[in-house]
């Protein structure tokens, strides 16, 4: 997988740096208003599911949806090629026509008011422009719930186009544009794909060991379970510099800083509330944390048997599996407690080997490296705007 996606890359910076050469061609760009391109109006009101039951026929009728047409009636508004865009909903999307067709009032509709306009170019370049200024409720993610784009909005919006020195718009420089940004858009949504492998890539530790045993984690780790206390309001009243953790991936899981803290010294805590239930980080020095954490610290009769860091290895690959429900899972202490072993490595005498442990955390490192290596590479690829 590793090696597919080296040579890979490669690929792709020879074939972006080759886009990136017909960036240099020197080509003049002009900004133009749409409302100075385009005749920019709303669908008809009257298509509604109501009116399309009632006039069924062959033409078809465009909506909110930008995967089909909402029905098919027996009359058209429009015969031309045109760029519609939803205005309501997954605002900003956009839908080329051509021939026969109406819309209804949940798209604006871009019928071309001058010549020489290669419309899947100018769709390419606006697009995303829309999706920008989207207006309307949004996930955390930046996803949309429901957003608008206003006729006034897209009006006022400005397209670079090739022109000449006399500022003829160049159509034929529109079509060698959109053959690039394909292959562009092409190579990018291949590079998301690998992004997405590499992200989920698992490397199975236990194909290291030959000899192990298997210890209830409780037997070699003490365990602890974060405070009620450190909610938004107690960490806003009570700022310091000490680290406070709770449920949350993001940011290493950090909410905030307080002036004390709970734990000191090397721990490995784990989320045991939500989507993410079960995903560890390792700690070291002084910090608190939120009741929907719990912390592990190795016994001192362990020290020099066990690794901490190798703990840590095998509860990233494996310790969400524990997590039991559906949406709000749990990882509590009490299935920990039910659920999870350490399979630790052993020598020839059957004593816990740390030297084994310490080889594989190696190892480990060296996987992660080279992955977070070629995300950060692939990323930077995947980023890159190739603009003319």
């Amino acid at each position: 997988m590793i090696g597919e996606v080296s040579t890979s890359l490669t690929e792709y910076q020879e074939q972006l740096a080759l886009l990136a050469q017909k960036k240099n061609v020197k080509t003049k760009f002009k900004q133009f208003l749409v409302a100075d391109l385009f005749d920019t109006s709303l669908g008809d009101p009257k298509f509604t599911r109501k009116y399309i039951d009632a006039h069924k026929g062959s033409y078809p009728v465009y909506s909110a949806s930008n995967n089909a047409p909402l029905g098919y009636v027996d009359t058209y508004d429009h015969d031309c090629d045109a760029i519609s865009w939803a205005r309501n909903g997954f605002a900003g999307f956009l839908t080329m026509h051509s021939g026969k067709f109406s819309v209804n009032y949940d798209r604006g509709l871009l019928i071309p008011a001058v010549g020489d306009l290669y419309l899947p170019y100018i769709g390419l370049v606006l697009e995303p422009l829309l999706r920008d200024i989207a207006q309307g409720r949004k996930t955390l993610d930046g996803r949309d719930e429901f957003t608008k784009v206003y006729l006034s909005t897209i009006r006022n919006i400005e397209i670079p186009l090739p022109v000449d020195a006399k500022d003829h718009i160049l159509f034929e420089r529109q079509l060698e544009l959109f053959d690039d940004l394909q292959v562009s858009g092409y190579l990018k949504d291949e590079i998301k794909g690998y992004i997405n492998q590499i992200q989920n890539l698992k490397v199975d530790m236990l194909d290291e060991l030959q000899n192990c045993e298997n210890i209830p984690i409780f037997s070699v780790f003490d365990c602890f379970k974060g405070s009620p206390t450190y909610t938004k309001k107690y960490i806003r009243e009570h700022p310091g510099q000490y680290p406070v953790y709770s449920s949350q991936t993001v940011n290493e899981g950090l909410i905030g800083s307080i002036d004390s803290y709970d734990y000191e010294g090397e721990y490995i805590t784990w989320t045991t509330d939500g989507i993410n239930a079960g995903t560890p980080f390792m700690r070291n020095g002084k910090f608190s944390m939120s009741t929907h954490c719990g912390a592990l610290k190795l016994k001192a009769e362990f020290n020099r048997k066990v690794s901490i860091e190798y703990v840590y290895f095998y509860l990233k690959s494996f310790m969400k599996g524990f997590a039991v429900g559906e949406q709000n899972k749990r990882l509590t202490l009490t299935i920990m407690d039910d659920k999870v072993t350490l399979p630790l490595p052993t020598d020839v005498s059957g004593e816990i080997d740390l030297e084994k442990q310490k080889e594989i955390v190696t190892k480990m490192k060296t996987v992660e490296q080279i992955r977070l290596d070629l995300l950060s590479k692939l990323d930077t690829i995947r980023s890159s705007n190739i603009q003319y």
